[in-house]
């Protein structure tokens, strides 16, 4: 029997080979997906999470796969059987069968949904969208750590003194 390809972490990937060290179909083998699953998935993650304004559907947040493949990576299991009880769930569109998903299996549901949120608030164009520029590296201002210390913040752990000390087995 033929195992999934094994793939690296992906914080240990530079940021500029992500996309080549995730590719889909080494994804797609590692959780027992096919491209046809992976674009149904696409659809359930539209209709989880349509265009509404300037915030764009869940497929164009992330057009090259790149933050689905890593969502798919930690928790592709999880999306895999969610995925093979929406397949087996009444409905004709994707609308329909996440609305009896919901009504017939509401944790299956709610498991579905947040992981594709998350994966939506986890992609660049929605970080830009909203702001958010907290995976940039912010140094110290001058003066920042004395700001935050002159209110006491620490004096009860100097006061405990260490706790952790190196001690000697033998």
């Amino acid at each position: 029997m033929p195992t999934a390809p094994k793939l690296p972490p992906y914080h240990s990937v530079p940021p500029a080979q992500r996309s080549a060290a995730l590719p889909h179909q080494a994804v797609l083998d590692h959780c027992g997906l096919t491209a046809a699953d992976l674009d149904e998935l696409r659809q359930y993650g539209d209709v989880l999470v349509p265009a509404d304004g300037p915030a764009p559907r869940f497929r164009d947040a992330d057009p090259d796969g790149e933050v689905l493949a890593l969502a798919l990576e930690q928790v592709g299991h999880r999306l895999t059987q969610v995925l093979r009880v929406l397949q087996e769930t009444p409905g004709e569109t994707p609308g329909q069968r996440l609305d009896a998903l919901a009504a017939a299996r509401p944790a299956d549901f709610r498991t579905f949904r947040d992981l594709i949120v998350c994966s939506y608030l986890s992609t660049p164009a929605v970080w830009q969208l909203v702001g958010y520029d907290g995976r940039q590296q912010r140094l110290p201002e001058p003066g920042e750590a004395e700001t935050y210390l002159a209110g006491g913040i620490l004096d009860v752990v100097t006061a405990r003194g260490p706790i952790y000390t190196a001690t000697d087995p033998t």
